[in-house]
């Protein structure tokens, strides 16, 4: 069984563009198990320049309080996939469809099929 090393966090960075030099190598891949007490935290949340509540500013409120935030390190042969815009989420969908063990066959003769269609339409 392969473990990964667990990692208590104490400080969440956003940033949309990294900077030359970064605080760390690590990054918020996006898949989150929350207690019920996220959502009070949510809740202190100050809406940013776009009007829009953060998720990060939620998750540093829990540091700030002490609470215990922990993230999983990715091993070297997994790969993170961004998909905080249309083009990188349809390709990481793509990606995980085809790597399906039970379906990715069937999706990858039907995306063939597609592309096929549109090149003639084309």
């Amino acid at each position: 069984m392969r473990q990964n090393a667990n990692c208590y966090i104490q400080k969440v960075i956003q940033s949309a563009v990294v900077p030359v030099a970064a605080p760390s190598n690590l990054a918020i891949a996006g898949r989150y198990i929350f207690s019920p007490v996220l959502f009070d935290m949510i809740r202190g949340v100050k809406p940013d320049r776009r009007n829009e509540i953060q998720l990060t500013d939620a998750i540093q409120f829990m540091c700030d309080e002490g609470r215990r935030v922990m993230a999983v390190k990715l091993t070297p042969e997994e790969k993170p996939y961004d998909i905080g815009n249309f083009p990188s989420y349809f390709e990481s969908f793509v990606a995980f469809a085809l790597a399906d063990p039970i379906c990715g066959a069937d999706f990858r003769d039907a995306l063939e099929r597609m592309l096929s269609e549109m090149r003639v339409k084309v």
